[in-house]
């Protein structure tokens, strides 16, 4: 018997690990989130290296200290077998902020009351949720 159908096998895989390695890439973060109080005790500990600040947003994305990350290691992330070729670092935390204001001028109590904090602060362009969808329906499209 000689079949002339099309195998459809072979296609799906393919698409599912395009969809699987792609978001490792422009997926979510999978940080997890933390409260302004939480982060300034961290931040007072010593435990934060870096800050990004987001103002569209109203969140902030929080780098550990590498003495910190060893200490609090997750384990789902360590045995991630993609970690090799993230294209970008990700955030260990993410916080929440009310009033940007507010939450700076804490930021900088904070640092003022212990100077020898080496904590520092950006800021950046949070996603366009359209951007995101757009790009969603690139990638679709280019599967399909």
């Amino acid at each position: 018997m000689n079949n002339k159908g099309f195998n459809w096998f072979f296609p799906i895989i393919i698409i599912a690990l395009l969809l699987f390695v792609g978001s490792n890439f422009l997926g979510g973060d999978g940080a997890k989130s933390m409260d302004e109080d939480a982060f300034f005790r961290e931040m007072q500990a010593g435990k934060v290296q870096n800050i990004i600040i987001y103002k569209d947003t109203e969140r902030a994305d929080v780098f550990l200290t590498k003495a910190a990350k060893t200490a609090t290691v997750d384990k789902s992330k360590e045995n991630d077998p993609l970690a090799a070729f993230s294209v970008a670092p990700k955030a260990d935390f993410t916080v929440k902020y009310g009033d940007l204001q507010l939450f700076l001028q804490k930021f900088d109590q904070v640092k003022a009351a212990n100077p020898a904090l080496a904590t520092t602060k950006d800021y950046g362009t949070g996603k366009n949720p359209m951007m995101e969808f757009l790009v969603q329906a690139l990638i679709w499209i280019t599967i399909l």
